[in-house]
């Protein structure tokens, strides 16, 4: 019992001492015109006579055009980003030689359609053709498409001329 009384006294005394103290009274005040936080009395260092001297002047050197630190792209001036896209395959063969025919063939039948011929919502000047060794395949796969529906509609196009074309998932660079 004596035991539980020095305990419960000894914890009585350190909870009594944990409370608030009177810095709790002090919340509402404000360092800067409180009386006694004010050091402009005591402040006696003038900064006016070294204003110029603090002022240091000086040039950033880089290699960045001038028109795309004003984030103005001008004409001509174009920006390459890899994005997740699609192509159309066209072609897979275990041989060179017949996976390049293909490529050649493609590109000659694209050059020789006039513009009219061509899709509306893709005119390029040449078709973008390329041929990818993965193995054991040679891979011809055509066009550059950042959206499905675009690929989609430009394989309906191809449909007469090469029925076995699928779409796949590539990598390609979009120029803006």
């Amino acid at each position: 019992m004596v035991r539980f009384t020095a305990v419960l006294t000894v914890g009585l005394v350190i909870a009594g001492c944990s409370g608030p103290s009177a810095a709790v009274e002090d919340r509402g005040r404000d360092p800067v015109t409180d009386s006694r936080f004010n050091l402009s009395a005591t402040e006696d260092f003038d900064e006016r006579p070294y204003e110029d001297s603090l002022a240091v002047e000086f040039a950033v050197s880089h290699d960045v055009p001038d028109v795309l630190m004003r984030s103005e792209a001008a004409e001509g001036i174009t920006t390459a980003r890899t994005i997740q896209g699609y192509r159309i395959q066209i072609h897979a063969s275990l041989e060179r030689d017949a996976a390049l025919q293909v490529e050649d063939g493609v590109t000659r039948w694209w050059n020789s359609l006039a513009t009219e011929e061509r899709p509306i919502d893709y005119r390029p000047d040449e078709l973008p053709v390329h041929m990818r060794f993965v193995t054991p395949y040679y891979r011809v796969r055509i066009g550059s498409f950042e959206d499905r529906e675009s690929a989609e509609a430009f394989l309906a196009f191809l449909g007469d001329r090469y029925p076995d074309a699928f779409l796949v998932l590539d990598s390609i660079t979009v120029y803006r």
